[in-house]
């Protein structure tokens, strides 16, 4: 009986090892892992199927070898996992573990995680090692990638935000460093909080609704904001917010938002809108901006039915100032002049510099007439509030001219042009005061600009001409030289006199190629005159400023009498007073190179300018000519006799030759004579004549001496023929 127990015991024992063996069998086909089963005395190992599908492996690759096992571990991890597994199995442990790198069978490495049971006698000895292989590759790169993301939000130079659901408040459960470098709070001051303590109490701005909106329906924003550090300061905001969403439900469980610092982008691209819609000299809107406010103001005006008042304001006598100080005294003007036609106007009114002395006010919804005139002489009063600049106290005056919308135009351009016409009509009535529009006016600008378009074409189609007035010694009585009068045969209105087109030349430009063309006419007839066998006498030209002012004047006027062949002493050039004394350096230098060449000088208008006697005496002017507006109140008005009689004095102490022009009676060419002014010209003595008529007076029956003996008489007498209106 014994002995069958014994039998029967060993039966059961032998069958509960087949079915556990059946059991290992079957988990080892069922699972996914690679199982392995290490005989510690044969170092066999056995490999079950699905190391060779999880690893790459071909059955006919796998060895039961030992070695095989070693030399698949990465060679980086070998030593560690063998030292590891040898210790667990001589210390007596019965369990080990490792995470390491396995090279498959194409050569790539997965990342295992390798458990080891160690079998055991029962006196402690170990038989077998029996373990699993889990490839966890995946799991590795998931956590090397959220590891290299969350170094680089920790890194990163913009504020990221994490916030939980706006159901549940949209707090804020992470801030990276940039946000405390950017903000000025600590991660510890801005978790649990909701964003919007960012915005301090600048909470009604636009954007803040596009972001709660996006939040609502768990969609990505971008948006600008104006935040606030810490300590109050502003700093602009452009935010990226994107939700989070759970992989398993769709459900947005979190919103991400990264700042962007762009105040510094912000300032400079305001700055370089400023830049681009500003005067720079005076902050004031410049053209530009000035057209879009107008704009502006005429869409509104014409909606609500309301007036616009344009005044164009150009300061007096500005380029004095300019030209006496120096532009860095100009520059300060300007500025004074701008905040005091800011402090006149409203807040929603604009002030704009064109350039140079020129300003404009767009005066919106204005009332009656009478509130236009109290306005403008705030203008006027303000403006010509002395100011002190450089130690120098200046006054300086303006003159205005005011357009009014919907009265005078309905659009801008047409305002600005009626504007400046009227500004233009309060210089011409006397400066220091402000004109209305009228139609008069707009028929002024018509003609005007009829006779601009007829002067352009006028030296192309020969209608310009020369007259000459003689002029006379008056000691003599001998014709010294005659004065070059430009005319213009207008084909529709006749011969015009040089004031209506002359000034209107000096504004488009055409004095230059004008005065070229009058200086090289006058030196080409006087030239015919002596080749006619007259007496040579100088010729009198006018330069106009610009004409004085363009580079190479004196190498044109050397190559026009080179070219005709006149001597330089029969020219002579005249400047009025005002011209030579701006930027009387650089004039000095130019009337020596004139006076070198031989050229004669004369100062035209003297008198009625600003003469500095320091620079006077320095120029090489041979002539002086008296203004006809003292000539002509000679014996009647005491304060210009006593003027006449003190340019004579000067010029004469100055060795110059004193000429008065507009001479018209016998009364003022005897106080002439009798105050020692040494030569006249002017209707009483001689109509301006046309070149052929000069030519026919000086070669009169006996001869050019002749006519100049007979009228030397004439002048001695004091009888010279009668008035015959200005010369």
């Amino acid at each position: 009986m014994q002995e069958a127990a014994e039998r029967r015991a060993r039966e059961e024992a032998e069958e509960a090892l087949r079915k556990s063996n059946e059991r290992f069998q079957l988990v080892a086909l069922a699972t996914n892992d690679a199982l392995w089963d290490w005989d510690l005395a044969s170092d066999a190992v056995w490999w079950n199927e699905s190391f060779q599908a999880l690893f790459g492996y071909q059955p006919q690759d796998v060895s039961p070898r030992l070695t095989f096992r070693i030399e698949r571990i990465h060679p980086d991890d070998r030593t560690r996992v063998t030292a590891g597994m040898l210790a667990a199995i001589a210390s007596g442990k019965t369990f080990w573990s490792d995470e390491y790198r396995f090279l498959r069978g194409d050569g790539s490495t997965a990342h295992v995680l390798d458990r080891g049971y160690v079998a055991r006698t029962p006196d402690g000895k170990a038989i077998r090692m029996i373990g699993a292989m889990m490839d966890i590759t995946r799991r590795k790169l998931m956590e090397e990638a959220l590891r290299l993301s969350e170094r680089a939000i920790e890194a990163s130079v913009n504020p990221i935000i994490i916030t939980g659901h706006p159901a549940a408040g949209a707090k804020i459960v992470y801030v990276n460093p940039a946000f405390e470098r950017v903000t000025g709070y600590t991660r510890h001051e801005a978790l649990g909080r909701n964003c919007s303590f960012l915005q301090g109490k600048d909470r009604s701005q636009p954007e803040l609704e596009k972001i709660r909106l996006a939040l609502r329906e768990g969609k990505d924003c971008h948006t600008l904001l104006r935040n606030y550090r810490k300590d109050g300061a502003l700093f602009w905001n452009d935010l990226y917010i994107t939700p989070v969403r759970d992989q398993a439900s769709g459900k947005v469980t979190h919103f991400v938002g990264v700042q962007h610092d762009v105040t510094q982008t912000r300032l400079y691209a305001e700055e370089l809108e400023h830049q681009a819609n500003h005067d720079a000299l005076t902050g004031l809107a410049n053209r530009s901006l000035l057209r879009d406010r107008l704009d502006q103001a005429l869409v509104y005006a014409q909606r609500h039915a309301r007036l616009v008042m344009l005044a164009f304001v150009d300061l007096d006598d500005f380029k004095l100032i300019n030209d006496s100080l120096g532009h860095s005294a100009g520059d300060q003007l300007l500025q004074i002049i701008a905040r005091r036609l800011q402090s006149c106007v409203r807040k929603g009114d604009t002030v704009a510099r064109l350039g140079g002395d020129e300003f404009v006010l767009v005066l919106s919804d204005q009332g009656l007439e009478d509130s236009q005139h109290g306005m403008m002489e705030r203008v006027i009063a303000a403006v010509s509030e002395p100011c002190e600049i450089e130690r120098h106290e200046l006054r300086v005056t303006c003159s205005i001219g005011i357009s009014v919308y919907p009265h005078d135009a309905s659009d801008a351009e047409a305002l600005l042009r009626m504007a400046d016409a009227a500004m233009y009509r309060a210089k011409d009535v006397g400066r220091n005061n402000f004109q209305f529009h009228t139609k008069e006016l707009t028929a002024r600008i018509t003609d005007r600009l009829a006779l601009d378009a007829g002067l352009r074409r006028a030296l192309d189609r020969g209608e310009l001409f020369l007259d000459y007035q003689p002029q006379y010694d008056l000691t003599s009585g001998r014709v010294i030289g005659m004065e070059a009068l430009i005319r213009w045969a207008h084909p529709e209105r006749g011969v015009l006199q040089p004031a209506p087109f002359i000034a209107l030349a000096e504004d488009n430009g055409l004095i230059v190629p004008i005065g070229a063309w009058v200086v090289h006419t006058a030196c080409m007839q006087n030239k015919a005159l002596q080749d006619a066998g007259i007496a040579p006498i100088k010729v009198a030209v006018n330069l106009s400023v610009r004409q004085f002012r363009q580079k190479g004047l004196v190498k044109a006027i050397a190559a026009i009498l080179a070219d005709i062949g006149l001597d330089a002493r029969y020219l002579e050039l005249e400047l009025t007073e005002s011209m030579v004394m701006h930027s009387a350096d650089e004039v000095i230098r130019t009337l020596w190179e004139l006076e070198h060449m031989g050229v004669q000088l004369s100062v035209d208008d003297f008198g009625t300018g600003y003469s500095s006697l320091n620079y006077l005496k320095r120029f090489p002017v041979h002539r002086l000519k008296i203004d006809k507006s003292f000539v002509r109140d000679i014996g009647t008005d005491p304060d210009d006799t006593a003027i006449v009689q003190s340019i004579i004095a000067l010029g004469h102490a100055l060795k110059m030759k004193v000429m008065a022009e507009g001479v018209e009676t016998a009364e003022q060419l005897a106080f002439l004579r009798a105050s020692g002014c040494d030569e006249a010209q002017g209707y009483h003595l001689g109509r301006p004549l046309p070149f052929e008529a000069m030519v026919a007076m000086l070669k009169a029956p006996g001869g050019a001496q002749a006519q100049l003996n007979s009228k030397s008489e004439s002048l001695r007498a004091g009888r010279a023929g009668t008035p015959a209106g200005s010369g």
